[in-house]
């Protein structure tokens, strides 16, 4: 009898430490295993990416105008062509009405400068007045003025070929070769090779953050090894009606100018914001329903930080928000953490 009330003993005893062993456990607070990496601070830029064409500098342009009527006898260029200081543009016949105002100018003048001579004459012999003289010498002066006039506009040339002034490139042509044209016609325009510009259209919305003197990186679209550095010098205020977008102006710099066709497309991006930024993994980022989070660990807990993403690039992304250099982040395990939850660092 008394070896059962002994072994009855021993198994309460036995089932209230399992109970108590239970109760420990289950009042235990969790802990995550977590891996985490430090907030870094670099520098960072905020680029927008854009598309333009490359165009003449349209305040280095020069129009080639024919100074008189005639007909266009040759034309030596084509629209795009490169051309250098001295090459023929075009060869002008002068029309016979502007040819034959020149051979009368020339024969009026004759004639005036041989009556002054003749009234001369006559004054020393008393036969003529001094207000005839004046009058012939104001007629000559006259004759000698209109035919310096058709002078200066080449009607004493019956050919002309009219030459470059300067290396460029024919951007527009007003003429083709065997028409007649009026005096001051446009003849074509020619514009510096070494003066040209990128035409860049951003979104109405993303023009506001630009504004001259950004840096502006350019690639050609059909050679991306073509990468040429540059500067925002105009962000126009107006949509420019044929693309719905606002043209920004970047000048392309004269010893690199050469590197590049007209007409080409140009991708751009335009460094709107640099500056020191925090840098997290990416992975340390959490998306919540009203803004986005890391975990801060904190005397071995973990501690939810509101935090704003300000761009990514590959596996890193600037964020900003209450953090530190040096700060430690959740960047594994994250997904099982709650705020104020104990955690334990885990080796890498």
């Amino acid at each position: 009898m008394k070896r059962i009330i002994v072994t009855r003993t021993l198994l309460q005893l036995l089932l209230a430490s399992l109970i108590v062993a239970h109760g420990a456990t289950v009042n235990a607070e969790p802990v995550a295993t977590v891996q985490t990496a430090e907030v870094r601070e670099a520098h960072a830029e905020t680029r927008l990416g854009v598309y333009g064409s490359l165009q003449p500098d349209p305040d280095a342009l020069v129009s080639i105008n024919l100074p008189r009527a005639g007909l266009i006898n040759r034309l030596m260029v084509r629209l795009g062509q490169r051309v250098a200081a001295g090459d023929p543009l075009l060869e002008i016949d002068t029309a016979p009405g502007t040819r034959m105002d020149y051979l009368q100018a020339r024969a009026a003048m004759g004639f005036a400068s041989g009556e002054v001579l003749r009234l001369k004459r006559l004054l020393a012999e008393q036969l003529a007045t001094h207000d005839q003289l004046q009058s012939a010498e104001k007629n000559l002066a006259d004759s000698k003025t209109k035919l310096e006039s058709l002078q200066k506009v080449g009607a004493d040339l019956q050919l002309q070929t009219l030459r470059a002034p300067f290396d460029g490139i024919v951007t527009q042509l007003g003429v083709t070769q065997g028409t007649r044209v009026q005096a001051d016609t446009t003849a074509l325009l020619l514009g510096h090779q070494d003066r040209l510009i990128v035409l860049l259209g951003a979104e109405p919305e993303d023009a506001k953050h630009l504004q001259t003197g950004q840096v502006v990186v350019l690639t050609s679209v059909f050679d991306p090894g073509v990468r040429i550095e540059s500067s925002v010098v105009a962000v126009h205020a107006l949509i420019n009606p044929a693309t719905r977008l606002v043209d920004v102006v970047v000048p392309i710099p004269a010893e690199q100018a050469g590197r590049l066709t007209l007409g080409s497309i140009v991708q751009a991006e335009i460094i709107i914001d640099a500056a020191d930024r925090l840098v997290v993994p990416r992975n340390a980022v959490q998306l919540g329903t009203d803004s986005a989070y890391v975990f801060r660990v904190e005397d071995g807990r973990a501690k939810r930080i509101a935090v704003d993403i300000e761009l990514g690039e590959g596996a890193l992304l600037n964020i900003s928000g209450p953090l530190e250099p040096g700060d430690k982040v959740i960047t594994m395990g994250s997904h099982v953490v709650e705020d104020g939850m104990a955690v334990r660092e885990a080796a890498p």
